[in-house]
Parts: C-alpha cells; structure tokens; sequence
C-alpha cells in the first residue's frame, strides 16, 4: 500500500515539473488598430453660417457594437477575425472623428458633442449600418455604410436625411490592407457628411 501510494506521488511529481519544463504558454498576438484621418487632409472650408450643430453620438448596428473587425466571404454569413480588433467599436470612433471634421471645414460657428446641454440650431444623428472586408477570389473591398439625418432644433423638422455607401478596395487580401482601405473609406463617408451638412444654399 506504502509503495502504490509513493508511486502516485511521485507520478502527480514528474507530472508537474514535466508542466513547469514546458514553460508558460504563449497568448497569440493581438493586433489593435483605430480610424483616423490626418490632420493634412482637415483643411477644406466652407462659408461659415451663424448656426450652431450638435453633433449626437453615431449609433451601430448590433454587429458593429464592439470592438470585432467584421468580414464577409459569402452572403449573408458575417464573421470577425481571430487576432485583429479595433482599438474600440467603429461608431464610437467615427464619433470622435466627426465633430472634429465638420469643425475644419468651418462651416458652422460652433460644432459640439454629448456631453453638451446648452442651446444649438441643428442636430446631426448618424447610424453606422455596415463596415466590413467582403472577401472575393482575387481580392476583398470594405464597404461602408452609414444613415445620416440633420434636423432643425427649433422646428423638429428634417433638413437632410440620406443612406451613405462607401465602397474602397484593399490593396491586399489580408486584415491591415483592410484597415488602411477602411480609414480611407472613413474619410470619403466624412467628406460626403459635410457636404449634406454644409450646402452653400442654406
């Protein structure tokens, strides 16, 4: 009983450093990756009008409502990569991103975010639809979709509202050349926003 039982010990023994030999296991890298413009591409102007924009916070679809870099390669099926995530959800960055543009181009005397509570003249409401890599043969394309809607604070009344599409191919079939495609994509889509949001008519 004494020698099964110095057996077991001594087997649980080898068991544990034979673990401790192998060393920790390693975690697979996780590449995290963001939406930006640069600064260099911030500088088209309009003529300013004395109105004051609210800009609300974009709202996402539920796919897109975490930080999973999503991809298609058929219809229908929407998957996310393994080791590629974006540094946080795309709404919440083009959030960012949008009130800082409508400002450079300077067609507004005042653009401001939530958590603002004072008066403005007009809200601008954005919903991110779609922001995917559509895989194919040969290559793969983001594609981009956003709602955007402007309406009169005073009247409630809809000024603009319009479904956006942005279609920009990557230059490789693999997660980064889709981020580079996806911030130009980005800047397309923003660059579409001002122009609804600042027309020379008004």
């Amino acid at each position: 009983m004494i020698q099964k039982l110095t057996i077991i010990v001594l087997g649980a023994f080898f068991s544990l450093t034979g673990c401790s030999v192998l060393g920790p296991v390693e975690t697979p890298t996780i590449n995290i990756y963001t939406l930006n413009i640069p600064a260099s591409d911030l500088k088209i102007t309009y003529p300013m009008r004395e109105k004051t924009l609210l800009v609300s916070a974009t709202q996402a679809n539920p796919e897109l409502q975490s930080t999973d870099m999503i991809y298609a390669q058929r219809a229908y099926e929407l998957k996310s990569f393994a080791r590629n995530r974006w540094a946080a959800p795309p709404a919440s960055m083009f959030s960012a991103l949008l009130p800082q543009y409508l400002t450079e181009h300077g067609c507004f005397r005042a653009v401001v975010s939530p958590p603002f509570i004072g008066n403005t003249d007009w809200t601008l409401q954005t919903r991110l639809l779609t922001l995917q890599q559509v895989f194919e043969k040969d290559s793969s394309t983001i594609e981009l979709n956003m709602e955007m809607t402007l309406l009169d604070n005073r009247t409630h009344q809809i000024i603009a509202h319009q479904m956006i599409d942005t279609k920009v191919p990557a230059t490789e079939n693999n997660p980064y050349a889709g981020v580079v495609a996806a911030n130009r994509a980005t800047q397309i889509m923003l660059q579409k926003m001002v122009n609804l949001a600042c027309p020379l008519n008004f």
